[in-house]
């Protein structure tokens, strides 16, 4: 619940992407006013239907809400997973309602309980940004490029920002929270180097991944029991994947991908022809006789990133990031709209644990950012395995990733239901990984693994 007392008149956040909408929602209950600055425009924002923005070329390719990403902005705006249901989301059950081509080997289906949202990106950004307008105290302005941030006399604290507006004005806007949601190039990181706080500690992981996406009409076939089918390659030797998911409409949207310059053409016979080279048939078959409903676009991503804000030596007070500024997942393994939201529900946890009487604006700060990477370990840690299986791919491998992947491929491969159905929970970032190394859970994994030709059900 948040407090009694705001903690200051004014809170700014820089970009009025998901993760930028929902740091505005948190804001606003603990500060009198929440600015937005968004650089697209206002038709791009609040177009009907809702339209791919510029600011976000990914936004046109296939998005998952994960249970945990759902759960987390369900609780910071209350209805909105019906919400969803209105607007043409599919719910769907992850184990029962997914086709899951992962090591080789297809997962296990049975009813889980664990829930999956599935619509176009453009829809879930759009309900999100009008509950958020529906704010009294929030104001979402377009136009605005963000240029530099301002300290206070002491270089302790930041108190303001300098934007760029579509008028090629530049104003100063004054602040007692900046929030930057700026995305992979936000001005965050680097403004810190400028300002002598110094470079922000950055992993990052090299493994040149593109791809490409198309809409079909959805064929109707009563006998077809999923709604998300996602075809994963098998590393080292396997480069290319995709996957095909319901979104509103009553299409389908379909998301080619490859590795290591293996990447899928962006016409729709070299589409086809891509998605008829993966390792197994299933996906081809689905499109094979279909026309597509729009053109293949293609988004390119050479690396992820995670700056550790966590280890810097020291911060400025009054400005945090979020999202890509903070850290950029493999799209891959759709984990990035749910990390997002649990980094927001993060930020209002310890707002609303806590008053200016209690914590400082130094230790929000650091508080904040440490709870960031807790949240992010995860999804972090389970991409970064996947992707050092190739060779190719560069960065820092960790000590004992051999030993990790080999132990993951075991939790995958597992004939356990037990120990599939708590794979499937921290994939939804419900649990911690330490599930898998209590004593009785550790057992099932090292002595049971199912044969590659899976059976529909696991006891």
């Amino acid at each position: 619940m948040p407090t009694d007392k705001f903690r200051g008149e004014q809170a700014i956040v820089v970009g009025g992407s998901i993760a930028g909408l929902l740091a505005a929602q948190v804001l606003s209950q603990y500060y009198q006013h929440v600015l937005v600055l968004e650089r697209d425009s206002q038709e791009s924002l609040f177009g009907t239907p809702p339209q791919a923005r510029k600011g976000t070329p990914q936004s046109r390719h296939i998005h998952i809400l994960l249970n945990g990403g759902e759960g987390a902005i369900t609780k910071l705006m209350p209805g909105f997973d019906d919400e969803l249901i209105a607007a043409g989301s599919t719910k769907g059950d992850f184990a029962k309602d997914m086709r899951w081509r992962i090591n080789a080997s297809w997962m296990p289906r049975f009813k889980s309980g664990l829930r999956m949202y599935l619509q176009s990106r453009p829809l879930i950004e759009d309900l999100i940004r009008r509950r958020v307008q529906k704010r009294n105290n929030v104001t979402i302005q377009s136009n605005w490029q963000v240029k530099d941030y301002v300290l206070d006399a002491n270089g302790m604290a930041v108190e303001g920002l300098i934007a760029v507006g579509g008028d090629g004005k530049s104003h100063e806007f004054k602040s007692d929270m900046i929030v930057d949601a700026g995305g992979r190039g936000a001005l965050y990181p680097q403004w810190l180097k400028k300002s002598g706080f110094g470079a922000v500690p950055t992993e990052e992981i090299k493994f040149d991944l593109a791809y490409s996406t198309t809409t079909y009409k959805r064929p109707d076939d009563p006998s077809r029991d999923w709604s998300l089918m996602a075809c994963y390659p098998n590393p080292p030797l396997e480069f290319r994947g995709g996957v095909i998911g319901e979104v509103e409409g009553g299409e389908w949207q379909v998301t080619l991908y490859g590795y290591h310059g293996d990447h899928p053409p962006t016409d729709a016979e070299g589409f086809k022809r891509f998605a008829k080279s993966l390792a197994e048939p299933d996906m081809f078959e689905a499109i094979k006789d279909l026309e597509p409903t729009s053109d293949v676009v293609r988004h390119n991503m050479p690396s992820s990133i995670l700056r550790r804000y966590d280890r810097m030596a020291r911060l400025p007070n009054n400005i945090l990031a979020i999202g890509d500024a903070v850290c950029s997942l493999n799209p891959a393994f759709g984990q990035g709209m749910s990390g997002v939201a649990l980094e927001a529900y993060a930020l209002d946890q310890i707002l609303s644990e806590s008053t200016e009487a209690t914590i400082s604006a130094q230790q929000l700060t650091g508080r904040y950012f440490r709870d960031v990477q807790k949240v992010l370990e995860l999804p972090w840690d389970l991409a970064r395995d996947e992707c050092f299986k190739y060779p190719q791919t560069e960065g820092k491998k960790p000590l004992l990733h051999d030993i990790s992947s080999w132990y993951k491929d075991r939790i995958i491969r597992s004939g356990e239901k037990k120990v599939i159905d708590q794979f499937y929970r921290v994939v939804h970032l419900i649990d911690p990984p330490s599930h898998f190394f209590k004593p009785g859970m550790a057992a099932k994994i090292l002595n049971s693994t199912r044969p590659r030709d899976v059976p529909s059900n696991l006891n």
